[in-house]
């Protein structure tokens, strides 16, 4: 089935690996890279009601994109492509779809984050075009909440806990009306600098660890000086999810 629904030659599977690279740094880091076939993701994301009414904008959004199924040196990824506003390669490096509850933090995702999984695997790397600086005025991270992130969603990499700054975190608790127990959060985004986004795993509610920032989109958490934030205007995981979406399609001619 996969076979019958190609559309591409490998010099044009390849071409998108080519543009990754160009605005991933990491990239090389998967080499050597063999595509087994491009395609219209749309013809092989199916998402249940469920998901489609819970990640609207995703959903859209990834029904957009050519779909490129890699074999890495680091295991199987698909490449998720998208043409900008500029004309060039956006995209996402992302694990196969499908909860598989076999790693460290798999029992306690949220059920939001499971359905999500089943369809989307997480993002593994990102690639912008550097002409987006200059056609985008506010282009920056306030506008792209992912574009400095090491990972975003992928099972495997989430954590229990607030990534590494758990003590950190446990000195804050002076500060707090009602203290708070990192065990309750689940990390399931981490920036290049260490800045962790986290969310509850009973209810979903988010906030952000961040030790060095100058993001406009997040306040203070109450009753903390500094170091933990709550998003404006994004109160819980799904939230956070259809922001990005809609950030990303913004980004796509």
């Amino acid at each position: 089935m996969w076979e019958e629904e190609l559309q591409c030659s490998y010099n044009l599977q390849m071409n998108d690996w080519d543009e990754f690279t160009k605005g991933c740094i990491f990239a090389r880091t998967y080499e050597p890279v063999r595509a087994e076939g491009q395609m219209s993701a749309e013809s092989v994301f199916q998402p249940n009601p469920a998901f489609e009414q819970l990640y609207p904008r995703l959903t859209k959004l990834l029904k957009k994109a050519r779909l490129t199924r890699l074999q890495t040196a680091r295991g199987e990824r698909h490449l998720l492509g998208w043409t900008d506003v500029t004309g060039r390669f956006i995209g996402w490096l992302v694990f196969p779809p499908g909860y598989e509850g076999s790693y460290k933090a798999s029992s306690d995702l949220h059920s939001d984050h499971k359905l999500l999984l089943n369809y989307f695997g997480g993002v593994d790397e990102t690639s912008y075009a550097p002409e987006l600086e200059q056609a985008i005025p506010d282009f920056g991270c306030d506008s792209q909440w992912t574009l400095n992130l090491n990972f975003w969603l992928g099972e495997r990499d989430c954590e229990l806990g607030i990534d590494s700054w758990d003590v950190y975190f446990e000195m804050l608790q002076e500060f707090f009306e009602n203290p708070i127990d990192p065990n309750d959060f689940i990390t399931f985004a981490v920036e290049a600098n260490g800045n962790s986004s986290a969310y509850n795993k009973r209810d979903g509610t988010l906030i952000l660890f961040a030790h060095d920032h100058a993001f406009s989109y997040v306040s203070p958490y109450p009753g903390c000086p500094s170091g933990l934030y709550t998003f404006n205007n994004c109160a819980k995981f799904s939230d956070w999810i259809e922001t990005v979406a809609g950030q990303w399609s913004e980004l796509i001619s």
